[in-house]
């Protein structure tokens, strides 16, 4: 029987948020949400975002067996998940005055927790029949710091909402680390630590909203592609943790500030520079003599 083949969760994720970019690219006739020419919006502006975060573990749950000291650690199952945590970001947005795959671009920077938790519970080879079995439990807990360059793109729904998606690279620097491994690092191999620096390959992709009085709202759905420095041993956008690999992921609701371009007024005061430009300013009265 011929093995089936899984795509990777990565590859899924990337392949959908490109090809939402290739359709926006594809129907970049339409009227763009966000005003490139400058005329009516301003093309820059700030955003502000706040959700949920996460670090979900694959696979979640896996059997195996350990050897300590000669004695078989058998029918161990460790079960691992990632409690949520909090997070905010500020960015700083710019139109494209010509949409092509991406309609605007932003710098983004965001501060969050995250966590990961880890249950072992196996039985000890020479262990009494119903003897209790042994569970260990692990924890990691993190600041983390970021900063990114990402480009974005909106595909029109109508007149209010879009879709919306974004393909970004991503530095992460994790802070106050607390790692707590399941286990005597005797009974299982525990990695050091890495680097609290990471690069990483990023995606979004989400549905918008266009306030009446100018703005968006963006709630979207963002996972690390691809961890670039330092690889991990996990593979695709694995941050290795504990006894394996956690993707980062974060869920947050965006606010694009836009402010309209103002108005031209050419009723203006005269410029005190060139009196000439008023033909009532007094120095003009006395040289033509008029009261």
């Amino acid at each position: 029987m011929r093995k089936k083949r899984v795509c990777p969760g990565w590859a899924r994720w990337g392949s959908l948020v490109a090809g939402l970019l290739a359709v926006g690219g594809l129907a970049g006739q339409t009227q763009p949400l966000y005003d490139g020419s400058g005329q009516v919006w301003t093309r820059t502006g700030w955003g502000f975002g706040a959700g949920l975060l996460g670090l979900h573990p694959e696979p979640a749950q896996r059997e195996g067996q350990w050897v300590r000291n000669g004695d078989t650690l058998h029918r161990g199952a460790w079960e691992m998940a990632g409690p949520l945590g909090v997070g905010g970001t500020v960015a700083r947005w710019h139109a494209l005055p010509t949409p092509v795959l991406i309609d605007r671009w932003q710098v983004r920077a965001g501060v969050g927790y995250r966590r990961a938790t880890e249950r072992f519970e196996g039985v000890l080879q020479g262990m009494a029949p119903g003897a209790e079995p042994v569970v260990l439990t692990g924890d990691a807990r993190h600041l983390v710091v970021s900063a990114g360059l990402q480009g974005l793109r909106s595909i029109p729904l109508g007149r209010d909402f879009f879709l919306d998606g974004m393909l970004g690279a991503g530095a992460d620097g994790w802070w106050l680390r607390q790692e707590s491994p399941a286990g005597p690092d005797s009974l299982f191999g525990h990695p050091e630590p890495g680097p609290p620096l990471r690069l990483a390959l990023e995606a979004a992709a989400g549905i918008g909203y266009a306030l009446p009085k100018g703005g968006f709202l963006r709630l979207t759905l963002e996972a690390d592609l691809l961890q670039l420095s330092p690889a991990s041993s996990a593979g695709g956008g694995r941050v290795d943790l504990l006894q394996q690999g956690y993707r980062p992921w974060g869920l947050l609701l965006q606010w694009d500030r836009q402010r309209a371009r103002p108005e031209i007024d050419c009723s203006g005061p005269p410029d005190p520079k060139q009196p000439g430009r008023d033909l009532f300013d007094p120095k003009m009265r006395k040289r033509y003599g008029s009261r």
